[in-house]
């Protein structure tokens, strides 16, 4: 048994999927843990970059065995603190790029790629899940998605009493039916900060016009095959009226969860600051066969372009990819199987956390 003792700060839901882990773990009787929550102006690092401190996102830091000292770090960016890397044995980072890290000097033998991250809440309502929200907008979110989980147990219902639970946020491979399309998208309006620096207004700009030529190319190519569009934000309706989701409604969570269940192949591209999309962990836990642009950042285990998923660098490309995976049944089967592999040994909450313990402990051995 490990023995975690986990300090937060901040409690976002970029970091719902670590909570999670430790839960499901805890439940199983794998772990002896305990979690405080640290204030915030005892760990905020100055020296972090205005988009990682304006987004919270100091990580979650872990005592292990009452020894080692583990980071997880699920923000966007590739930043890493200098001083929170020096004071902790291994740091998990989700958009982790070791050659960069390399090439800046850092030591990279603590660094680990933490994974996918998507979010995903425990199965059963957990008193640590609804005591963890300090900020009171979560707060009524987190009581709400657990009257919703307790009126799904009660009914039997969990698609109309929906929560991002394990159980709802899973799928094994589902090969029959027709080759269909997703891609459902957002944008990001560039203008909404007026403090955010023209290189990170230019990087969310060229994020909307990829998914756009994309939206584009793909209704044309595929057109009944295809459904997907931009969300109905008020930036989106301004700027792309013509590239919409054909309902605004399919956009909600629920809505988006029933849809993907029903689509074979989905497409992810590029998020901000490079990171790889939430929903690029979404379409592995449901086994989609999936197209993507290519990845810029380090995933544990084996997960490869041509195998987990097709890669593409330009709209053209990603047509070809998808027309590949209509045409050919045995590769989006094989595809579709290799993801819910990577989902059970190396995505699955508990198997996420449960790979990085395992990790600190041998490597120290």
């Amino acid at each position: 048994m490990f023995d975690v003792k986990l300090e937060y700060c901040f409690n976002s839901k970029h970091t719902q999927q670590i909570f999670t882990g430790f839960t499901i773990l805890r439940k199983q009787g794998l772990i002896k843990y305990s979690e405080k929550h640290i204030k915030c102006s005892e760990n905020i690092q100055t020296s972090m970059p205005r988009h990682v401190r304006v987004f919270n996102a100091h990580p979650l830091t872990v005592t292990l065995n009452k020894r080692y000292r583990l980071c997880y770090d699920t923000h966007d960016s590739w930043e890493i603190e200098r001083k929170t890397l020096d004071d902790c044995d291994f740091y998990f980072k989700r958009s982790c790029s070791l050659d960069m890290y390399k090439s800046l000097g850092l030591d990279c033998s603590k660094i680990y790629p933490l994974g996918l991250n998507y979010r995903v809440l425990p199965n059963d309502i957990d008193l640590s899940h609804i005591l963890r929200q300090v900020d009171i907008k979560d707060a009524i979110e987190i009581y709400s998605e657990t009257i919703y989980t307790a009126l799904a147990k009660w009914t039997g219902d969990s698609y109309k009493y929906f929560v991002p639970t394990e159980m709802n946020m899973s799928q094994e491979p589902v090969v029959n039916g027709e080759p269909k399309v997703l891609f459902m998208a957002r944008t990001w309006d560039p203008y909404d900060d007026v403090k955010r620096s023209k290189e990170k207004i230019e990087m969310r700009c060229a994020v909307n016009e990829s998914r756009a030529v994309c939206i584009k190319s793909l209704r044309k190519e595929f057109g009944s095959l295809f459904y997907g569009g931009f969300s109905h934000t008020a930036y989106a309706k301004a700027m792309y009226p013509n590239l919409l989701l054909p309902n605004e409604n399919t956009s909600i969570k629920r809505s988006y969860i029933g849809m993907l269940r029903e689509f074979p192949i989905c497409i992810s591209t590029t998020g901000l600051h490079g990171s790889i999309g939430w929903k690029m962990g979404e379409y592995v836990a449901f086994s989609k066969a999936i197209v993507s642009e290519r990845l810029q950042y380090d995933v544990p285990g084996n997960f490869e372009a041509g195998k987990n998923y097709l890669e593409f660098t330009h709209p053209d490309q990603c047509v070809e990819s998808v027309a590949s995976l209509i045409d050919n049944t045995n590769l989006r089967i094989l595809m579709m199987n290799k993801n819910r592999e990577y989902y059970l040994n190396y995505l699955r909450p508990d198997r996420i956390i449960l790979n990085t313990l395992h990790l600190a402990i041998t490597s120290t051995n």
